[in-house]
């Protein structure tokens, strides 16, 4: 049902980040007004799931407090899920609280994205397939 997509880190820069990654650049950074933060995605050599770097722009960004605390650090797991009605049978089973969404991901080319909160796991986003 679930395919783990990619794992998200907020980082303070991604320039930074990027100079001393074993990963590979696999978009640009770019503007997602969404989370109000520059974002990359970065894929390594093993074709394990990728890496989402969110560079938070301000205190506006929905990853500023969590890097203030921790610094660079993991931020959440993605999952993909196929459709919308799975989403809302899924976390009503596992008792997952809805933080937004689902709203268009710049990154993913528009695709819908919904942020969860699991007691277990902490930030939980999960990207709904359309094709």
């Amino acid at each position: 049902m679930l395919k783990l997509h990619h794992i998200g880190i907020a980082v303070k820069d991604i320039a930074a980040y990027l100079k001393n990654s074993q990963y590979n650049r696999s978009t640009e950074i770019i503007y997602d007004p969404v989370q109000h933060s520059n974002i990359c995605m970065l894929k390594n050599i093993y074709n394990e799931p990728p890496i989402e770097l969110i560079e938070p722009i301000d205190e506006a960004s929905t990853t500023y407090q969590h890097l203030q605390r921790n610094g660079n650090s993991i931020h959440h797991l993605c999952y993909q899920i196929d459709s919308y009605e799975k989403l809302e049978e899924y976390m009503g089973k596992h008792k997952l609280k809805r933080i937004f969404g689902p709203v268009e991901a710049t990154v993913f080319n528009g695709e819908k994205v919904v942020f969860s909160y699991s007691r277990n796991q902490g930030i939980v986003e999960f990207l709904l397939l359309s094709k």
